[in-house]
């Protein structure tokens, strides 16, 4: 278990993580301060759509970025969070 509160950019290569992990990576990123970057290969969940477990993620980042990028397997989408 990490202290993420000082980092700035935080990459995720979550392309086959679990909505366990996927929530479990939220939380950690609530540590970061504003202006950190938050990189994910799998979008997090919808703000329209998540229950209340999900709020503080949403009210904290902003996603401002969705690039396709080339990756070893092939082209992927990279999802860029800021933190507010």
């Amino acid at each position: 278990d990490y202290d993420w509160s000082d980092g700035t950019v935080v990459y995720c290569p979550s392309l086959l993580f679990d909505d366990v992990l996927m929530e479990r990576i939220a939380e950690k990123a609530l540590q970061l301060q504003s202006g950190a970057c938050l990189m994910s290969l799998k979008k997090f969940p919808n703000p329209n759509i998540m229950d209340e477990d999900w709020q503080g993620f949403h009210n904290c980042f902003e996603m401002i970025q969705q690039s396709v990028v080339p990756m070893s397997w092939g082209d992927a989408n990279v999802y860029v969070y800021l933190r507010k």
